[in-house]
């Protein structure tokens, strides 16, 4: 070993000023790093030199590149880990305040920042060298200054480094404040050094690393120690007894002045740290939880920004939106932390109230100053913000001043877009405060006030979010109300006729017409709860609205030729005549006595609704609307247009048919002749934003919104002009909308989507002919001029133009059903798109993006409602471009192609799979489609997307060829020549096709009542392609795990389910079982390198060897078996360990309804916290201790894993299978989850979409068909291989629950007592990936069949396993742990349930009503809310079905379940806390719906539940009296609660109203008197 070098040579050499400082400093870091450099105290002495360095670095002449060179040297020296060691190295004072000074005065111009801040950071780390700074605060104050200017400067571009070293610092000085003494003197420092930079920080750079340094900022204005100074100084400034300021206060009076100093200067931007310290004053509880403390901090505030509480007008520079902008936040946090309590407030002689009444009057006098100084400039969404606020805190603050508000802040003034937003919140917490309070039409009033003064110059903005919530307000009005209102807001117009002579002024007159339009359109009058008494009311008030209002506003306009105010006659007379239709036809098919002689004041047909307008009048406004051409104008005529038509339709007998065409006639004229452009303007669906630009865009939504009741009008030629029309929009139109406004395109797909389309089978047809159509103008959009080198385009072109005339010939209709002219038409399509596909030329189009687009909107039809005609038309036409996408012209971009290829072939899957009973291939040449599929399949350019959705296609023809009459021969034929091909090639396209068609095949097989001879060609295929498909075994000998290997295994697992019917087919299955088997052995010892589609195709054939052991009982043995089993546990354990890896890195799932915090924790030892461990609960393993449990557990992982590399048949014949089956639950880890993406099967006709769906788990039996329809749906999705682990999963189990019934009878008894010994509560703390997977399993189990014998052993596993089920819910009444919820309970609830549909037969009295433990011991609450409602209530429900008895005996423990649900229902359904989310209210009604099926069930039994039920409505009133439940909620809940009503006696009503609360007692009065009015049953229908 190499001596130890001197110290002198070093020392001398370092200190030596001769030598140059990059010298110097490589001789240091020598030093430093060598332990061959010994000198005394080593790390010191260096550090001491560096630090030197810095300190005299004019006597060293050091240049400003030495300096940076030095910052560089000890900035590394500071990271090492030696530097940081303990007692190592102690920082000089004269070091520490060269680091302070160089900290403060550092710059742009400095080059060396960034050594700079990385010293800080070492040293802040670090706990030996940062003590140094923490002794003195002062130094830290210095620090944190300097920082604060550090995070100014531009040019520092480490923001994580700087990040870093803030929030090191500000922890050492949050850390060292707790216990510093003379905390006055760092509060004083801190307001002259770091407050200042930092607000001007925090207005011009916000970041992380300022709200960290405001962190410790608040942390020294919050200290303990100045609470009591806080409240010296705000009663002396603010209370009504203050005289003058203690000496005691004078450094929180300091922190007062130093704020009002900063706020002199960029008060814009500095004002907004206020409600920061106001925050965080509340946050440390410095007021002691006294408010008026906390109120006298926000006037001192206030006070800073400009608003005095003795002062009107705001005082110093300060611009109003600053003000409103603080005031806005220093409210919010009023109303967040409950500062404001009404009956404390009034001890304190309302100080709170009279200051908040101030702040109104300033609002008001701010706005109203700036409106006379008409300054533009100014943003009033704090405005609004405001005042909403404090209408929250307390309505009587603003009600006295309502009325100015309603005229300068709406009425009188132009909102501005930024502004619209906020003033429909203030609207909306207007209606909804009065609409509590019961207090409507007093709201009414003062609007109408104010309309009735205001002059009517400005238009009066409806915001949308006010109008539906003033919509549901009038729609709930009681009947009695309702009228009262109705004739305020009549009054002023009446008023105005009132006196011929000096007619009144009406004020703001198309404010009113508007909220009387609305008023109108939203009244409840045609209901079965309105009285005949307020029916009569409202025919006298719709006669007096006509006679005194309406007639002469209308001879007025006309005389005056006033537009304006014509125009908002016409829209009140609109909503008129809605009203008297409505009522019109419900008093005609009412099932009452009521009759009305007259509905208005005169005889008249009633199908023109205005019949107060003569015809002369009608011709004289329609003059006037059209001289004017005022859009708004025109827009109102059509609605009046559209109503009429309406209502002549509904009175079809007194109706004049050519009236209703000739004014369909002209309304739809214009649509054949509409300018359609590319961009169009969007409207937003209001009346007083229709200009000419987007007049056509609101007329046709108004056309379309009305098209279920005109469309039954409509002539043949106005369809055709409709749908094209609509297909014109949609393709033609580009322009994007946000979601609350329209476009022409946007209304017309929309349109397609509809309702009214999926019924209108002529417009359907018309507008898939235009489709076609407008595909043929784009191939014929050839240029004229084209070269001789073209003609070769020619035959594609002329036989696509030939198909697409036939399609999309518009001058003759399509049948509706199919004819034989229809066939003929057909045909001839068909036979061009056989020479399409025959033909291989390239082939020129006009426009990709039309096309692209006319394909977009088949997409948007409703395929499966489609006329047969019109669906095969889209399938041939379809089929046609998909053959020519792959010969387009290289002039379009591929991914263009790619998406249209890919789109075609969902659209014909789509078509095939819902087209029914189609005759498809009686048109189509079924043996030319599947040879054309053949060809395709073979393609190279299809990239994997592509090939899977063609996969798809292929198996949904061979599917709706095979079962499809008369098309036998010609699959034979086609068949015949794919085993010809598969004998001389053995390719992959052609054992695909063979595949899906031997599939259909063989399930034709299995029906009964077969035909014969369809019987007998079937056989012969069935022999003919099994026999061709078996020679090809030879190919898995090689094993290479290919595409193609792994068709051909599904292809046996499908010859597999048949082979018992034909011997020879058997014969040859079974000699080649061993090369299929040990193939699928391989395939799973190598998953993880092998596709998913593979592995899939290895499992579903051993799902299907499981199912068939009997006829392979001498090739599958006891150690086939075996080793199968253990592959399985190996990949499951593979699969559920990755899954548990990813589960840890998942994101928490946030809460919907938010009654109760969920924190989402997997650890078992967190679960071991929040459940409470029973001694008697522990098992033996429990007792170990934690080494020998390791131990265990390693050692029994090695030998799994062992087993599994060693599998090639090298295993110990002494091995018992039965415990080898029972290490499955010891190897299952993970999560199984309750539910999980749908990808099974479709819904009418369409491919379900993977990620919009959600399927329980325990619905899940992955058979094959199943699994074919899984592949289907994640291939169309193209999430085949994403959902790998999953898909793969799921299969995996389905294959170990069909294995096990292939075990006998003892084995299958220790398989279910291991499962029962893994279903307990010490799994909870150790295992709970046991729990998990024998839950799983026992479901499977459950579903299979079984022999009687088995069926015994079942029986008796079950009832244990209810104990166990009862203690485990027991333990986890009370964790809250969301994964656990998901994971445990629920599925525990899900098996309960599908026990208990197995009756009594199969569990006794004794243990099915142990599931009611777990009903009561679930927690209904957090994001998991909605499938524990679910699971309970199916538990319950089915407990009742098929356990009536068992609940009869126990009805007090059942019925406590039902309230418990029934409760939680009406606490998660509060209406302030649900209103904006339409997620929730639609989960939430469901749950209602689900009571109401519950309490029917119940109901059925009034003997058994008649004396208790009275309780359950106790308790439900008792809970509606606290929570305002929302209206839709209600509806659907109080149903159920009747249900309870129809079993209560007398007697128990009587005790209701005697022995429930005051309150109580007034709810359950207005429920009982509902219920008696329109549910309960009076003995007559």
């Amino acid at each position: 070993m190499a001596a130890r070098i001197g110290s002198s040579n070093f020392y001398l050499n370092l200190k030596d000023r001769s030598l140059k400082i990059e010298d110097r400093l490589k001789l240091l870091r020598y030093s430093w790093k060598s332990g061959d450099v010994f000198i005394p105290n080593k790390e010191q002495v260096l550090v001491d030199i560096l630090t030197g360095f810095l300190i005299n670095k004019k006597k060293e002449q050091l240049s400003e590149g030495d300096v940076e060179r030095v910052w560089e040297c000890l900035c590394d020296v500071l990271k090492t880990r030696r530097a940081s060691e303990p007692n190592r190295l102690l920082l000089r004072q004269s070091s520490i305040q060269m680091l302070s000074e160089s900290l403060l005065t550092a710059n742009d111009s400095c080059g060396f920042i960034l050594p700079l801040v990385g010293c800080f950071e070492a040293i802040m780390r670090s706990d030996s060298l940062s003590t140094v700074f923490t002794m003195k605060l002062d130094t830290m104050v210095l620090v944190l200054k300097g920082l604060c200017g550090v995070l100014a400067i531009d040019s520092v571009k480490s923001e994580s480094l700087v990040s870093s070293v803030v929030h090191h610092t500000v922890d050492r000085f949050i850390k060292a404040l707790k216990t510093a003494p003379n905390q006055n003197q760092i509060l004083q420092k801190m307001c002259d050094l770091v407050l200042p930079k930092l607000i001007g920080l925090w207005s011009a750079r916000p970041s992380d690393s300022a709200e960290k340094i405001s962190t410790a900022i608040q942390a020294v204005l919050c200290h303990r120690d100045h609470h009591q100074s806080y409240d010296i100084y705000l009663k002396a400034k603010h209370s009504k007894s203050g005289t003058h300021i203690h000496k005691k206060a004078k450094y929180v009076e300091h922190l007062f002045t130093t704020l009002a100093k900063l706020l002199q200067t960029n008060q814009e931007l500095r004002s907004l740290y206020l409600p920061v310290v106001f925050e965080n004053y509340i946050e440390h509880n410095c007021h002691k939880g006294i408010h008026l403390t906390a109120h006298y901090l926000m006037k001192e505030l206030c006070s800073l920004t400009g608003l005095h509480s003795d002062s009107n007008k705001l005082s110093g520079q300060v611009k109003t939106s600053v003000v409103f902008r603080t005031l806005h936040q220093l409210l919010k946090i009023i109303q967040g932390r409950e500062l404001y309590d009404q009956h404390l407030d009034e001890k304190n002689e309302a100080e709170q109230f009279k200051f908040y009444r101030h702040i109104v009057h300033f609002l008001i006098t701010c706005k109203q100053s700036n409106d006379d100084e008409d300054n533009c400039d100014v943003i009033y969404c704090d405005w609004y913000s405001c005042l909403t606020v404090l209408l929250q805190l307390n309505h009587h603050i603003v009600e006295p001043r309502l009325l100015e508000i309603f005229s300068i802040g709406w009425i009188e003034t132009e909102v501005k877009e930024e502004d619209t937003e906020a003033l429909d919140e203030m609207l909306c917490e207007l209606v909804t405060i009065y609409s509590k309070l019961r207090q409507i039409p007093k709201l009414i009033t003062k609007l109408l006030g104010t309309l009735c003064v205001c002059d009517g110059n400005t238009v009066l903005q409806l915001t949308p979010r006010f109008l539906i919530c003033y919509g549901e307000v009038i729609q709930a009005l009681p009947q009695g109300l309702m009228l009262d209102v109705w004739k305020k807001i009549a009054a002023p117009l009446k008023a105005h006729f009132a006196n011929p002579e000096t007619k009144q002024d009406a004020g703001h007159f198309q404010g009113i017409c508007l909220l009387f339009h609305h008023f109108l359109l939203n009244v409840k009058v045609a209901d079965y709860t309105v009285t005949d008494l307020t029916l009569k009311s409202v025919q006298e008030l719709l006669v007096v609205m006509e006679t005194e209002m309406l007639s002469p506003l209308l001879k007025e306009t006309i005389d005056s030729k006033d537009v304006n105010k014509l125009k908002y006659t016409l829209f009140l007379s609109q909503a008129w005549g809605e009203v008297v239709a409505m009522l019109a036809l419900y008093t005609k098919h009412r099932a009452s006595e009521f009759q009305t002689k007259v509905l208005v004041s005169h005889e008249g047909d009633l199908s023109y609704v205005h019949g107060y307008l003569e015809r002369k009048k009608w011709m004289k406004l329609y003059k006037m609307v059209s001289q004017h051409e005022d859009p708004n104008l025109l827009y109102v005529w059509d609605m009046l247009m559209v109503q009429k038509v309406r209502t002549m339709l509904l009175f079809r007998d007194v109706s004049d048919w050519s009236v209703i065409s000739d004014t369909m006639a002209t309304f739809i004229t214009y649509l054949k002749d509409a300018e359609v452009k590319d961009t169009d303007a969007p409207w937003s669906g209001r009346l007083e934003d229709i200009t000419a630009n987007n007049l056509q865009t609101a007329r046709w939504h108004l056309l379309s919104s009305n098209m279920a009741a005109i469309y039954t009008v409509l002539s043949e030629e106005q369809l055709k002009n409709l749908a094209d029309f609509i297909v014109r929009c949609a393709v033609t139109c580009k322009t994007t909308c946000s979601v609350k406004s329209f476009s022409l395109g946007s209304i017309s797909k929309e349109f397609l989507k509809s309702a009214v389309m999926r019924e209108s089978g002529h417009l359907l047809s018309f507008v898939v002919t235009s489709v076609w159509k407008n595909c043929g103008i784009i191939f014929s959009s050839r240029n004229q001029k084209s070269s001789p080198k073209k003609k070769k385009h020619d035959a594609v072109t002329t036989n696509i133009t030939s198909l697409i005339s036939v399609i999309g010939d518009s001058d003759l209709s399509w049948p509706r059903h199919m004819n034989s002219e229809g066939m003929g038409r057909l045909k001839e399509a068909s036979e061009a798109l056989t020479m399409i596909w025959s033909n291989t030329n390239t082939v020129h189009i006009g426009d990709l993006r039309q096309l692209q687009e006319c394909v977009k909107i088949i997409r948007c039809l409703p395929l499966e409602h489609l006329w047969s005609c019109d669906q095969i038309r889209c399938l041939i036409g379809l089929l046609a471009v998909e053959c020519l996408t792959g010969r387009f012209e290289d002039q379009f971009k591929c991914e263009s192609i790619k998406e249209l290829s890919c789109d075609c072939m969902e659209l014909c899957t789509y078509i095939l799979e819902s087209c029914g009973t189609v005759p498809v291939f009686q048109v189509i040449d079924a043996e030319s489609f599947l040879d054309w599929l053949h060809t395709l399949l073979g393609s190279s350019s299809l990239g994997i997307t592509e090939y899977y959705k063609c996969l798809v296609l292929t198996e949904v023809t061979s599917q709706a060829v095979v079962r499809e009459v008369g098309t036998e021969e010609k699959v034979a034929s086609f068949t015949d020549k794919l085993c010809r091909e598969m004998k001389k090639d053995q390719e992959t396209n052609g054992l695909t096709l063979t595949l899906f068609l031997l599939q259909e095949i063989c399930k034709l097989l299995s029906k009964p009542f077969l035909k014969d001879d369809v019987k007998e060609t079937c056989n012969k295929m069935y022999n003919s392609v099994s026999k061709s498909v078996l020679k090809l075994s030879p190919l898995l000998e090689s094993s290479n795990r290919s595409h193609k290997e792994a068709v051909l295994m599904r292809t046996y697992a499908v010859v597999l389910t048949a082979a018992h019917k034909n011997e020879n087919v058997e014969k040859v299955f079974l000699e080649n079982f061993s090369d299929m088997f040990f193939w699928c052995e391989t395939v799973l010892k190598n998953m993880e390198t092998t596709d998913v589609y593979t592995v899939l195709s290895a499992l579903i054939f051993l799902y299907t060897v499981s199912k068939h052991h009997i006829l392979l009982k001498l090739q599958l043995g006891i150690e086939d078996k075996l080793r199968i089993w253990k592959l399985l546990t190996a990949v499951l354990r593979k699969l559920l360990s990755a899954q548990s890896a990813a589960s840890m890195n998942k994101p928490h799932s946030e809460s919907v309804c938010q009654p109760t915090v969920i924190e989402k924790q997997s650890d078992s030892r967190k679960l071991s916290q929040s459940v409470e461990e029973s001694p008697d609960s522990q098992s033996e393993q429990d007792k170990l201790d934690t080494k020998s449990r390791k131990k265990k557990r390693k050692s029994e992982r090695k030998t799994a894993i062992h087993v599994c590399d060693s599998i090639t048949g090298n295993t110990d014949s002494n091995d018992d299978i039965t415990r080898q089956i029972m290490k499955i639950n010891e190897l299952l880890q993970g999560s199984f989850e309750t539910t999980t993406e749908n990808v099974f099967g479709t819904v009418s006709g369409r491919v379900l979409n993977v990620e919009n769906l959600t399927l329980e788990i325990d619905d899940t039996v992955l058979n094959p068909a199943m699994m074919s329809s899984l592949c289907r749906s994640l291939m169309f999705e193209g999430q085949l291989e994403f959902q790998r682990s999953k898909v793969i999963r799921m299969q995996v189990q389905s294959v170990m629950a069909a294995l096990l019934v292939t075990f006998d009878l003892e084995q299958l008894k220790e398989v279910l007592q291991e499962l029962v010994d893994n279903v307990h509560t010490s799994a909870l703390y150790t295992d709970r990936g046991s729990i998990q997977s024998s839950l799983y399993i026992w479901r499977h189990l459950l579903k299979l069949e079984f022999s009687d014998e088995q069926n015994k052993v079942i029986k008796y596993s079950a009832k244990d396993m209810m104990l166990n089920f009862q203690c485990i819910s027991q333990q986890l009444q009370h964790v809250l742990l969301e994964d656990v919820v998901v994971d445990i309970t629920i599925p525990i609830l899900h098996t309960q349930q599908q026990m208990l549909t197995s009756g009594q037969k199969f569990l006794p009295s004794r243990s099915s009503i142990l599931c009611l433990y777990s009903c009561l011991y679930t927690p209904l609450g957090g994001s998991t809310y909605f499938p524990a409602f679910s699971a309970v209530y199916s538990v319950l429900d089915t407990l009742l079905v098929h356990h009536a008895e068992t609940v009869f005996q126990n009805i007090p423990a059942f019925l406590s379940c039902a309230k418990r649900l029934l409760l939680s229902v009406v606490e998660q359904s509060n209406q302030d806390k649900i209103s904006q989310l339409p997620e929730v209210i639609k989960q939430l009604m469901a749950c209602a719906y689900q009571m109401e099926r519950l309490f029917s069930c119940i109901s059925s039994h009034k003997v058994e539940f008649g004396k208790v039920a009275m309780y359950v409505v106790s308790d439900y009133v008792t809970a509606v009296q606290k929570v305002t439940l929302l209206p839709a909620i209600k509806r659907a809940l109080v149903p159920a609660v009747y249900k309870m009503l129809d079993l209560c006696d007398k007697h128990a009503i009587s005790q209701l109203h005697v022995v429930l609360s005051h309150g109580v007692t007034e709810v359950f009065r207005l429920l009982y008197k509902e219920y008696t009015k329109f549910h309960k049953y009076q003995g007559k229908i």
